[in-house]
């Protein structure tokens, strides 16, 4: 069990690493066509290579966030809650688990991972709008350069909103919860309460 929760614990770790090293490729990416400034095709100038960047960055850390939450850390609970009952029914494990629900507020830390990943996809999207708007008020709608930024921020602008919509309801969904039911013991569901936590912390006997 210990060896399982390690394992989707590293894989967690080296999708953040891989979302960690796709926002830096991003920046370099958009730092590389403001300093060139040098259009790539007819329709395709520095404005709008920074909204496809933008665009891919914003749509990659999407798929990133739904391997590391949607799939290991779903995998990652199934072990988690299973420890968990072990420290509930045994009090000769040591309750670390019960531990880590009392540092987690009772509330657990997908919230934060749902952060660490959601506020990059809307720094993208903020600074794509900015570079659109600034071509449009600079250059005017009518070259077909600022059309196509305009197009592609605006999708991006939908694509954000799509998912901070869907992250959300997510967030209001209960599948740690839905874990704890199907053990089928209604003392062992209040094991987000802080009574029930310090109920069991007190039975611990290390002896």
């Amino acid at each position: 069990m210990n060896n399982d929760e390690k394992h989707f614990n590293e894989l967690q770790q080296k999708t953040r690493a891989i979302a960690s090293t796709w926002i830096l490729a991003g920046f370099g990416a958009i730092a590389y066509f403001i300093k060139t400034n040098t259009p790539v095709f007819e329709y395709f100038s520095t404005y709008t290579m920074i909204n496809l960047v933008s665009l891919m960055v914003v749509v990659g850390l999407f798929v990133l966030w739904v391997l590391d939450q949607l799939v290991y850390q779903r995998l990652l609970n199934a072990n988690f809650v299973a420890g968990l009952y072990k420290e509930y029914t045994d009090n000769r494990v040591a309750p670390i688990r019960i531990m880590m629900v009392i540092g987690s507020e009772y509330k657990g830390m997908a919230r934060w991972y749902n952060l660490f990943y959601f506020i990059p996809m809307l720094t993208f999207t903020l600074f794509s709008s900015a570079s659109w708007i600034f071509e449009l008020v600079t250059v005017g709608l009518a070259e077909k350069t600022s059309f196509a930024s305009a197009i592609i921020g605006i999708i991006l602008i939908l694509i954000t909103t799509l998912i901070w919509k869907y992250i959300y309801s997510k967030k209001r969904e209960t599948p740690f919860l839905n874990l704890l039911k199907s053990f089928d013991d209604k003392e062992f569901e209040r094991i987000g309460s802080s009574e029930k936590c310090a109920e069991i912390i007190q039975k611990w006997d290390p002896t």
